[in-house]
């Protein structure tokens, strides 16, 4: 069993750590409020914004990084996913401490809009929008750290209480930008059971697309949406970019031995309620 460390414990990483927990490992969680962890993580106060916030980090095997800025102003979205990713490992090597490696969670919104194309592990980052620029420099920062990282670079997140396409179509939300650029989508159970996998494999590559088998057109997922759920189909708006367009693909991530529950939104948003 391993002792893990997970930085950024929100409705994702929470339920990573539940599940490790509850197969041996020793857990922590890391936030700036730590009274808000699960009960079965051990706590740890921490804000990777501030280095001598983190001098109480334990000494683990693994650490996982799924800090996500709670605002999207320039110097938030560098300190949290830029910096803070690379302040956390100097503190580890400050305290002698030498973990067998880091996965980082990222976003295949790094790959910027490249009109629908496919896209997998080899193919060039153009991030546009201000986050995407902060998870690729990220990314970066810490490579060149020299330390043993592989960086996960997540779709959007779905499932039960979680925001998503589905509630924002039974709110009636706005308008939808570019119908026609792609959803990459991975249901919450999936995006836990794949971070499982990855995290409890000897055999490591250096980046996986934590996306379900089928990237579909925005307007396609809400038309389904529309049908099943009993709602409007809401306006959308061609003209207005939307800040990705690719399909990304999970082949690799497959090929590492993992099976999806919801290989498709179909299967997902279907069990959703």
């Amino acid at each position: 069993m391993s002792r893990i460390l997970i930085v950024g414990c929100g409705h994702l990483g929470s339920a990573i750590g539940i599940r490790l927990a509850a197969q041996g490992h020793g857990v922590w969680g890391m936030r700036r409020d730590p009274s808000k962890l699960p009960m079965n993580l051990n706590p740890v106060e921490g804000d990777v914004t501030i280095p001598n916030t983190l001098r109480r980090i334990p000494d683990v095997d693994l650490v996982l990084y799924l800090v996500r800025p709670d605002r999207d102003d320039e110097a938030t979205l560098s300190g949290t996913l830029t910096r803070g990713p690379r302040y956390l490992v100097e503190a580890f090597r400050a305290k002698g401490l030498r973990p067998k490696r880091f996965f980082v969670g990222s976003s295949v919104s790094v790959f910027g809009d490249r009109g629908g194309e496919w896209v997998d592990e080899d193919s060039e980052p153009k991030p546009r929008d201000a986050m995407a620029v902060a998870l690729h420099a990220g990314e970066r920062l810490l490579r060149e750290a020299e330390a043993p990282v592989t960086v996960l670079r997540y779709g959007e997140v779905y499932g039960p209480d979680r925001p998503g396409l589905r509630d924002a179509l039974r709110r009636g939300a706005g308008v939808f930008p570019n119908p026609t650029a792609h959803a990459n989508l991975i249901h919450i159970r999936d995006a836990v059971e794949a971070t499982l996998h990855l995290l409890t494999r000897k055999r490591l590559e250096p980046l996986y697309l934590m996306v379900d088998r089928k990237p579909a057109p925005r307007l396609e997922v809400l038309a389904w949406l529309a049908e099943h759920h009993g709602a409007q189909l809401p306006a959308v708006d061609g003209a207005v970019a939307a800040p990705y367009d690719v399909r990304a693909m999970s082949e690799r991530l497959v090929e590492s031995g993992f099976r999806f529950q919801y290989p498709t939104y179909r299967e997902g948003y279907r069990r959703l309620r």
